[in-house]
């Protein structure tokens, strides 16, 4: 049952970034102005915004750049947002159905003091793992 309401997350997340545009003319004509240009397909113009913020509280011209356009650009817009999700609940699956035998030795992993299980500990780092190879695949590509 868990694997179906994760599959259900995965379609839901893989619609919303097919449908993006409508989406955003939706919000647009409601009056909702920061959401429009949230899920606008001229949303790359948030990651410069988000770039010019992060040199205002002080980092370098360039660290805040490359943390906009690489590294964060999952929270400037919806687009890039639902397909980190997507793609962390694809490889957390993955990870979990390949392991399935092994998963009832790692209660160990489990913090009883936030209460963090383990599923949520994966999906974490399947998110932030996924940010990481995008940024290595992206530099050795621009080799």
């Amino acid at each position: 049952m868990k694997y179906l309401i994760l599959l259900l997350v995965i379609i839901f997340c893989s619609a919303v970034m097919d449908t993006t545009n409508y989406i955003a003319a939706f919000l647009k004509r409601k009056g909702y102005q920061k959401l429009f240009e949230w899920f606008n397909s001229n949303s790359w113009k948030n990651k410069w915004r988000f770039s010019e913020w992060l040199q205002k509280i002080g980092l370098s011209k360039r660290l805040a750049k490359w943390l906009a356009a690489d590294v964060l650009v999952i929270f400037t817009d919806g687009w890039h947002f639902f397909k980190a999700i997507m793609m962390a609940l694809i490889q957390y699956m993955v990870a979990v159905l390949s392991i399935g035998n092994v998963n009832s030795f790692l209660i160990f992993i489990n913090f009883p003091i936030t209460n963090i299980s383990v599923e949520v500990l994966a999906f974490i780092l399947f998110l932030v793992g996924g940010q990481i190879f995008n940024l290595i695949f992206y530099r050795f590509r621009r080799l």
